[in-house]
């Protein structure tokens, strides 16, 4: 589709161009990879966390303080990029040398229901990627959001400069407040390819995703291919201007760029966004291109409008977490392909580990690429 994105582009950076050397971690025990990730805060070196297939439940404690974690979110954590990614082997060597099954749900990190699962606090020049894992069974009962995963580097005195990459991931069935996934971040932010489904937020924020722009010259959000269906609230306070399913807070200068994403009955609105005025003037962009969204609500008209559309997607009937498009679902092959020269990127790979473009030219919407039942059929299993 010759169809062009009227927004701020940039030159592509990729994450860990400037990584030197680097330390590999193997790990299948929740011993281990908090083992790993305390490690990885303070060894000098930039840091791949490999997590063999699996499920494993989150090291205990008290709810806000329990889970994984990462940093201490001060200027004395360590300037070093973390790789954290599911679904690898480990041979005899006791190395991941493959990721066997590219899907999330191989890859477990479980709450058990009482638990908040992930917390990281990077330096103001710390690349962050998470890719190929479930969060699933988050559980905070205080007003604390990123029940499942919870980033922030607002705490830094210096402006965070880094990128976040938050990729393949699925979250499910997680239990708090303000957002299953929480970033207070600025730097570069792209949360692409994941699916966020049966999430409750006991608030009239996010349950699936809540963004808080942190005062920075170079804040950007992209926001692209995620599917985001059937997150609710515990809540009755004013949902008429509620975001259960996604809500951003563009308070600072910053970019937020939404892309082929389906935002789907969730309860009260699928999308909402404030601070667009910004503060004292701040200027955000917010741009949305190809989507399909059932409801949203916004406080000030959006800066680009294009082919956004409000339809039934038509999923698949096999019930449970498999949201792919059914064969007659009108999203397929309607999406906008990332330009070269963007920043932002779709990836070469939709949740489930196929190909993003099957049998056209053009992308599908959500965060599940239509190929034929007969191929793929086991990412679930």
């Amino acid at each position: 589709m010759n169809r062009r994105l009227h927004v701020a582009v940039y030159l592509v950076a990729h994450f860990f161009t400037s990584t030197v050397t680097a330390e590999d971690f193997c790990v299948s025990s929740t011993a281990e990879i908090q083992q790993a990730l305390t490690t990885a805060g303070n060894n000098g070196e930039s840091d791949r966390i490999r997590i063999i297939s699996g499920t494993y439940n989150v090291p205990s404690g008290p709810s806000i303080d329990s889970g994984f974690l990462y940093g201490a979110g001060d200027q004395d954590s360590e300037f070093f990029d973390l790789e954290i990614s599911g679904g690898w082997y480990r041979n005899s060597n006791n190395q991941c040398i493959q990721q066997i099954n590219s899907s999330p749900f191989q890859t477990v990190l479980d709450g058990e229901n009482k638990h908040r699962i992930l917390q990281i606090y990077p330096s103001n020049a710390t690349n962050i990627s998470i890719t190929g894992i479930h969060f699933t069974n988050g559980f905070l009962d205080q007003f604390r959001g990123g029940v499942a995963v919870f980033i922030s580097n607002a705490v830094l005195q210096e402006p965070y400069t880094g990128r976040i990459l938050i990729e393949r991931n699925a979250f499910t069935s997680n239990d708090g407040e303000s957002g299953t996934l929480y970033l207070a971040t600025a730097g570069t932010t792209e949360v692409r390819n994941n699916l966020f489904a049966f999430n409750k937020t006991f608030d009239n924020f996010a349950g699936a995703f809540t963004y808080a722009a942190v005062e920075s010259p170079q804040t950007r959000l992209f926001f692209t291919n995620n599917t985001v269906v059937a997150n609710t609230t515990k809540s009755s306070f004013n949902q008429a201007v509620s975001g259960v399913g996604i809500f951003i807070n563009g308070d600072h200068d910053s970019l937020i760029v939404l892309v082929n994403n389906i935002l789907w009955e969730n309860q009260t609105n699928d999308f909402r966004v404030s601070g667009m005025n910004g503060i004292n003037g701040a200027a955000v962009i917010m741009s949305l291109v190809s989507n399909d969204i059932g409801s949203m609500y916004t406080f000030d008209p959006l800066d680009v409008d294009l082919d956004n559309i409000s339809i039934d997607p038509v999923f698949q009937t096999t019930g449970g977490l498999n949201y792919s498009l059914a064969q007659n679902s009108p999203l397929i092959n309607q999406g906008y392909n990332s330009p070269g020269s963007a920043e932002w990127y779709m990836g070469d790979f939709d949740i489930l580990g196929k190909p993003r473009v099957y049998n056209d030219t053009t992308v599908d919407i959500g965060a599940f690429e239509f190929f034929p039942d007969v191929l793929f059929k086991n990412g679930f299993e």
